[in-house]
């Protein structure tokens, strides 16, 4: 499928949102047609270094904050969606557009991928699926998320989450110490 592309160096995840400053040229006029209805919704590949790195999320756009006279804008977008994006090939624009485009491969399944058995599922959104709504409490950097996200067994997916977990909590415990009344030894 052709999808509009906005590459950042972020991995968002179903159900998240973000606030972005729009100030290129070639996305205001992605973003002049997402207002006008024109293009429902865009994909943001998660690029790292600079190349894309095989995965990203299916963004719609929720409203406009501000507006410039130039033309920049500031915008709210939400991720509803996964997709995959072929590392190698190159986004261009489509015929009459200047942002890039590309082939990409939505992901389907992911609001039933299962939270990990130690883990009570989280009361969430249907939108937005339980094991979404884990990743995104977790304090992870976007090449993990896309690296949690691009794994396709269930059951390495969730020993990587419980893993993440428990040294996310490791690391808090530490700090609580660090900054408590007594010396840690």
């Amino acid at each position: 499928m052709g999808c509009a592309l906005f590459p950042l160096p972020v991995m968002p995840l179903p159900g998240e949102r973000l606030h972005l400053h729009i100030f290129e040229p070639r996305y205001q006029e992605l973003f002049n047609r997402l207002e006008a209805m024109e293009v429902e919704e865009f994909g943001i590949p998660f690029i790292e270094q600079g190349k894309p790195q095989g995965t990203g999320g299916l963004m719609r756009l929720l409203y406009v904050e501000k507006r410039w006279p130039d033309g920049c804008r500031d915008v709210v977008v939400e991720c509803s969606g996964l997709f995959e994006v072929e590392p190698e090939l190159p986004f261009t624009p489509l015929e009459g557009t200047t942002y890039p485009a590309g082939q990409i491969a939505v992901r389907k399944g992911w609001r039933e991928w299962p939270v990990p058995e130690d883990l009570e599922a989280p009361a969430v959104a249907p939108r937005e699926g339980a094991w979404m709504a884990w990743v995104r409490k977790l304090p992870l950097g976007p090449e993990q998320r896309a690296f949690f996200v691009q794994e396709r067994s269930a059951r390495r997916r969730n020993a990587l989450v419980l893993e993440a977990i428990r040294l996310h909590e490791l690391v808090q415990a530490q700090e609580r110490q660090r900054t408590g009344p007594w010396f840690p030894n």
